[in-house]
């Protein structure tokens, strides 16, 4: 997949565009984009704006993470692992069962007493039973020192149903 990766460095052939949040620009391939996304299929292959367009706005990410994604969906290769947050919530969004395994095993990984707040607010808003359950069982662990975490009190302010939930799991 390293020639697919230099299409999309090159732009050579490229027929639609990306736009992220902050405006920059991404020329890409809509055969591409639609053989490893339904989403994307979906959108290019009907009534949508994008597909008389050729330009598709995604004002809730940002350039580097869309970068990030669309080397994923040219290469397939692995992700910077700074990047798991922030791609979790686009490979959910758009599909890409690889890249969001790839995402929730790095999170998974990496979790600890400050993140993990975070990381099972993540999953919930994506509806990830698999990395919330693995959220779940690390607070279970570690229950005492979550809840003083900084993470945990923002949850607390933001999301008081999901820490109810949490804490039902948890102490059941």
């Amino acid at each position: 997949m390293t020639d697919l990766g230099q299409m999309l460095a090159n732009e050579k052939f490229s027929d639609i565009t990306l736009i992220a949040r902050d405006g920059c620009e991404f020329k890409a391939h809509k055969v591409i984009l639609s053989g490893r996304s339904e989403v994307f299929d979906t959108m290019l292959r009907s009534d949508f704006v994008e597909a008389k367009t050729n330009r598709i706005t995604i004002d809730d990410m940002d350039a580097e993470v869309m970068k990030e994604m669309l080397t994923f969906i040219y290469t397939g290769k692995g992700i910077h692992k700074e990047m798991a947050y922030d791609l979790f919530s686009a490979a959910n969004k758009y599909a890409l069962m690889d890249l969001e395994t790839m995402c929730e095993n790095i999170l998974t990984k990496s979790m600890d007493v400050s993140s993990v707040a975070d990381i099972i607010l993540l999953a919930d808003l994506n509806s990830n039973e698999r990395l919330k359950s693995r959220a779940l069982q690390f607070i279970k662990g570690n229950v005492k020192e979550v809840m003083k975490a900084e993470s945990w009190k923002k949850l607390r302010a933001s999301n008081l149903e999901l820490c109810v939930e949490i804490l039902e799991t948890v102490c059941s």
